[in-house]
């Protein structure tokens, strides 16, 4: 499923064009997410919208059980509210976001989510460290470009940071403050 069209003509097949995920850590462990992902629709895949799958349910090193919150505050289709639902799948949740009974044009649209996490920072004697992450796996899409901004409470200083992608590690683009960029 990945055709190209003439050289000068836009791929014809379906793909993220952009995943930018912005992560605020609040001072009592509480972590505030904004998705915007930008999707290239061709009708192929993507015909109603997009669905996107949270695990709530992790075990430790030790084998137990923990249960993360995951509170959904908001649904965008290019800046407006838009019809979604939340169901359980095994380990987590998943919302399918578009109107089911409405097929888009083809086209690029954006998809903004905004919730809410808990039990994803590690409490040490030394430091604290968020360990997320940040644009998941397994999508059926190539994503053209990516880019995740975490912001730490202030006066907290990012001691330490590191990412990794699937082909390998990704590099930081920017440290202000109490600020990171990948």
């Amino acid at each position: 499923l990945f055709a190209y069209g003439l050289a000068n003509e836009q791929p014809t097949y379906e793909r993220i064009l952009k995943y930018k995920v912005d992560i605020e850590i609040f001072s009592d462990g509480i972590v505030g997410i904004t998705e915007n992902i930008t999707v290239s629709a061709k009708g192929i895949r993507i015909k109603r919208g997009i669905t996107r799958d949270f695990p709530t349910i992790y075990h430790d090193n030790k084998g137990n059980e923990i249960r993360a919150l995951f509170q959904l505050d908001e649904v965008l289709l290019n800046g407006s509210q838009v019809t979604h639902r939340i169901e359980n799948i095994i380990h987590g949740k998943r919302i399918s976001i578009g109107e089911p009974d409405v097929f888009l044009q083809p086209g690029n649209y954006t998809y903004t989510l905004k919730y809410l996490v808990n039990r994803q920072i590690g409490f040490f004697q030394y430091f604290d460290e968020l360990y997320y992450n940040a644009i998941p796996t397994g999508w059926d899409f190539e994503i053209d470009e990516a880019k995740v901004t975490v912001t730490v409470p202030a006066g907290a200083p990012i001691l330490q940071n590191a990412c990794y992608k699937d082909d390998g590690n990704c590099y930081t683009k920017m440290i202000k403050e109490n600020k990171i960029q990948f």
